[in-house]
């Protein structure tokens, strides 16, 4: 059973590539770039073109459209489903969002390498499928994400080193009940002036996405682990089950139990669905080559 990876390849798409996904997936997929140019659009026809060098991260249940831009000749690009680890978590909370997505652009042509050297034996290993390539998978990945999370950090210039603490302490601190004056007190700020600049910068509010944060934290408990409902609910700070099974459904569009069950299938059939899978139109490339 593969708990962690469900599907990764390197891609080499053409043209005339495509993914339409209504629903996403029900697991994170991460892709970055290696040549060409990707197109990424939201509902509203929003779009956001992905370049030599820049990850993308869906997060589950997210709407997936994306291909091969059209002045592009072709996107050549490494790609993950996953179920993240639990300590992953506060890796992939990358500082903004666009189009609802989370995007990280390396710049420094040794880093991008590296990430793309850590993704390559991720795909190598993911082929052998034996139960010692997909631990040696799921750390070429996790290494693949902390270049990423890495390169995130050193960002800070783009963003208000304020902002980027609310965020992390809001990540590694989401069991804990909000309170905006003390947030807004640990950060150096009034609670007005961190409201504007959290904003300005996240665009939603913090105590947004504190439950944005929680929620997210729940449905991997809920893939995951064999917490009840209570459980999972008293771990990632909301007192009243009833209250988070509501904010559950309101963003995932089902029950906390309905979502368990819905990722009950056998993992490796993830590779075979093509409505899950980023396979149809491009040529898949040779293993890892470092």
């Amino acid at each position: 059973m593969r708990d962690v990876l469900n599907a990764a390849d390197e891609l080499e798409a053409g043209r005339l590539y495509r993914e339409i996904r209504e629903q996403g997936t029900p697991n994170y997929l991460l892709m970055f770039t290696l040549s060409g140019e990707g197109r990424i659009r939201d509902h509203s026809g929003n779009e956001l073109l992905m370049g030599q060098g820049m990850a993308v991260l869906y997060e589950p249940d997210t709407f997936h459209d994306y291909g091969t831009a059209p002045s592009s000749a072709g996107w050549h690009f490494l790609w993950v489903h996953f179920q993240p680890r639990a300590h992953w978590l506060p890796w992939l909370t990358w500082a903004q969002p666009r189009l609802g997505l989370r995007t990280v652009r390396t710049v420094e042509p040794d880093l991008g390498e590296r990430i793309t050297r850590s993704m390559r034996r991720m795909v190598q290993a993911f082929r052998l499928a034996d139960e010692v390539s997909e631990g040696l998978a799921a750390v070429a990945l996790e290494e693949a994400i902390l270049w990423l999370h890495s390169v995130d950090a050193s960002s800070l210039g783009q963003w208000d080193p304020r902002v980027r603490k609310a965020i992390d302490h809001l990540t590694l601190h989401a069991d804990e009940p909000f309170r905006l004056s003390r947030l807004a007190n640990r950060c150096g700020l009034s609670v007005s002036r961190l409201a504007h600049l959290f904003k300005e910068q996240a665009g939603t509010t913090p105590q947004r996405m504190h439950e944005q944060i929680r929620l997210r934290q729940a449905a991997q408990y809920l893939r995951l682990s064999q917490f009840s409902i209570a459980e999972v609910a008293d771990r990632v700070g909301f007192d009243n089950q009833f209250y988070f099974s509501n904010r559950f459904r309101q963003k995932y569009g089902m029950s906390p139990t309905a979502y368990r069950r819905s990722g009950d299938e056998d993992p490796k059939s993830e590779a075979q669905k093509p409505s899950d899978c980023p396979v149809p139109q491009g040529r898949p490339l040779p293993g890892w080559e470092g």
